[in-house]
């Protein structure tokens, strides 16, 4: 199962920081890993999480994620990263990850919820009853 190697990284030093933009990848690739996003510009559309890069890292196994991290051929990049950085780093698999959509109407937004209490109607946009599709929440 795939898994997915996040890193949030503050970097503290730039120039000798470079070394490791230009020789950490080629560890990656030896291990399978594939970049999904790497320093790119980060848009935060909620909340106080604020990081200052973020490098996401595709690797065919947790398993094998792990290998790469603690690879001989990581090991002086990781060495650099940890003198020139300040870093969060995890590894994931999908299934750990969820992304939850529920349909809500206007009246929730209004509300600032969420919730299971307004009448089914109300929950597939219509303001009639009689006008839900069949079998639609339990009517």
């Amino acid at each position: 199962m795939p898994a997915y190697f996040i890193a949030e990284v503050e970097v503290l030093d730039p120039a000798p920081f470079q070394e490791y933009v230009q020789g950490a990848p080629a560890t990656v690739r030896q291990y399978g890993g594939e970049y999904i996003a790497r320093g790119g510009a980060i848009e935060v559309l909620e909340g106080s999480w604020h990081p200052k890069r973020l490098t996401i890292i595709r690797f065919e196994s947790v398993a094998r994620a792990k290998e790469w991290f603690n690879s001989p051929e990581y090991a002086p990049f990781k060495a650099i990263r940890k003198r020139t950085t300040k870093a969060n780093l995890l590894v994931t698999e999908p299934d750990r990850i969820q992304i939850i959509h529920r349909p809500c109407n206007w009246m929730q937004g209004w509300e600032g919820e969420m919730d299971t209490v307004h009448a089914a109607f109300l929950h597939n946009g219509a303001t009639d009853p009689n006008k839900l599709p069949a079998k639609s929440f339990g009517y």
